[in-house]
């Protein structure tokens, strides 16, 4: 029972980080939005300052969530329904369940655990790596342009 509330509560802080950070993100254009109907067309929406400033608000939330996530890898706290048949193939009117992926280790002796807890350390390593040498900000620049002139309005 503890298990499950933990992860429920677990689950909870990450949609409300992601609601958070879209309606931070909402806010910011929308208010970049006023200063261009001010007459200020030059105006920049995102930039670092203002990024920055409205995240440090979710800076709790944020470490908050990620400890609760590496206190249930720590714990070893997972969902034990994950592995379960579902009943999603069907044949005529009857369902058939469907196979469980295999746990433990495949054909390479490498434990499907280790092999995910390599490529979360790899990814996470590789992610600071990337924001040290200033790529963050060439990517959120990009994403800005796509997203503005896919919406049209850029």
């Amino acid at each position: 029972m503890k298990k499950r509330l933990f992860l429920y509560v677990q689950a909870a802080l990450c949609v409300l980080l992601v609601l958070a950070l879209c309606a931070q993100f909402i806010g910011l254009y929308r208010e970049g939005a006023a200063r261009r109907e001010q007459g200020e067309p030059t105006a920049s929406i995102y930039t670092r300052e203002k990024v920055a400033e409205r995240l440090t608000s979710l800076l709790p939330l944020g470490l908050l969530s990620l400890f609760m996530t590496v206190i249930g890898l720590a714990l070893g706290i997972r969902d034990e329904a994950w592995d379960r048949p579902t009943l999603t193939k069907y044949q005529g009117r009857k369902a058939r369940p469907v196979q469980a992926p295999a746990r433990g280790k495949d054909e390479s002796g490498i434990g499907n655990a280790a092999l995910r807890r390599a490529l979360l350390i790899a990814a996470l390593i590789l992610t600071v790596a990337g924001a040290l040498n200033g790529s963050l900000r060439d990517v959120l620049y990009k994403a800005v342009n796509v997203c503005t002139e896919c919406v049209g309005l850029g």
